[in-house]
């Protein structure tokens, strides 16, 4: 079945015509995460306090589908910022609590590619989006690498038939040993060709 799989996919990606409708854009997000804030007991036992911390990010966007479509294929890449944990809420005596404040702000490169799904209203004018990528933070400093699944709602307005801007809220899965969520708002400015 591997095998069916994989030569199918070498054959479509040498055979298939190239797109020549789709866009590209700018984008800039902003949000919150959780994340976990470590202390630890006497006895060695770790304790968590997991905290809603800030992130904001900016990067492009390529956008595959004539403008006209209700569905197009997405593709991000953005640098994320996550806003560091601060010191955690101890429940436990002489809890010891590594430096919260030494901790600087992570800088993330995240790709993620999936769908833009027209729901209502027009491409070229107002409409109303849903939007699913999957992808990960593949670039960080600290090896720290994980996996993203997003879902979100939004709007697009046209300015012209080439420019458009978009706007979208989304929940996020991230996945590094253990699922952690964020909710972040997307905000982007498109150039559109057919």
């Amino acid at each position: 079945m591997r095998n069916i799989v994989i030569t199918t996919l070498v054959l479509s990606a040498t055979t298939s015509m190239p797109a020549f409708a789709g866009g590209f854009g700018l984008l800039a997000n902003g949000g919150m995460h959780a994340a976990p804030a470590y202390y630890y007991a006497p006895s060695g036992a770790q304790g968590v306090d997991n905290q809603f911390r800030p992130n904001v990010g900016y990067g492009a966007e390529i956008l595959i589908g004539d403008s006209d479509d209700r569905i197009l294929g997405v593709m991000r890449a953005y640098i994320n910022n996550d806003w560091p944990t601060t010191a955690p809420n101890v429940t436990i005596e002489d809890a010891a609590i590594p430096p919260a404040d030494e901790q600087d702000i992570r800088f993330d490169g995240i790709i993620t590619i999936g769908a833009q799904w027209g729901i209502w209203g027009e491409p070229l004018g107002f409409q109303l989006i849903a939007t699913s990528m999957i992808g990960c933070a593949a670039a960080t400093i600290d090896n720290l690498e994980y996996l993203i699944a997003e879902g979100g709602i939004g709007v697009t307005y046209n300015l012209s038939e080439q420019m458009q801007l978009a706007s979208t809220i989304a929940v996020a899965g991230r996945y590094r040993k253990s699922l952690s969520h964020a909710e972040s708002g997307f905000v982007s400015v498109r150039y559109l060709f057919d």
